[in-house]
């Protein structure tokens, strides 16, 4: 007699309970799909590239705040109309900065983005603001659901505790 609210392999052995967190479910599917083999390998690959993209993030952090301490500290953004005078001496690395920023605050969840929204639109006005956002928005979340598809549950085991993502997921 099968049980509602169970997965069951084709031995008709329940392999999962719908009390599983989504973590522990992504694995009994796998493992029951036969995807278990060569784990190890893989797994050691992924943690070498979540490492990897960790690492130079942090770099790249690093040196975004880095800069906008100097500019803070030599009175760049006073006002707006220092600000956009600030930014303007980037030239065209102004709104490609912006796109790029509001591509990684789609695949990073710690960064605010309406921070990049208002910040574009106050820089480089509302046409342009709109479309640096719009093009890092979408580019960003291209970039997450590639992301997902490849790595899928496994990468968000290696990026998050499971607790955290528990109480996330619901």
């Amino acid at each position: 007699m099968h049980i509602i609210g169970a997965l069951y392999d084709s031995g008709g052995d329940a392999i999962m309970n719908m009390s599983d967190t989504p973590i522990e479910k992504s694995k009994k599917i796998m493992d029951a799909k036969g995807f278990s083999e060569g784990k190890k390998g893989e797994r050691n690959k992924r943690q070498q590239f979540v490492r990897a993209v960790s690492i130079f993030l942090f770099v790249l952090v690093i040196s975004f705040v880095a800069v906008l301490v100097k500019a803070y500290f030599d009175g760049e953004f006073r006002s707006v109309a220092a600000l956009q005078k600030y930014i303007g001496k980037y030239g065209a690395f102004g709104p490609v900065f912006l796109t790029a920023f509001q591509a990684i605050q789609v695949v990073i969840l710690v960064l605010p983005g309406f921070l990049g929204c208002a910040a574009g639109s106050v820089m480089f006005g509302p046409a342009v603001g709109f479309w640096c956002n719009y093009i890092g928005i979408g580019g960003g979340s291209i970039i997450a659901f590639f992301l997902a598809r490849k790595y899928g549950m496994p990468l968000l085991d290696d990026l998050f505790p499971s607790g955290r993502y528990n109480k996330w997921s619901v």
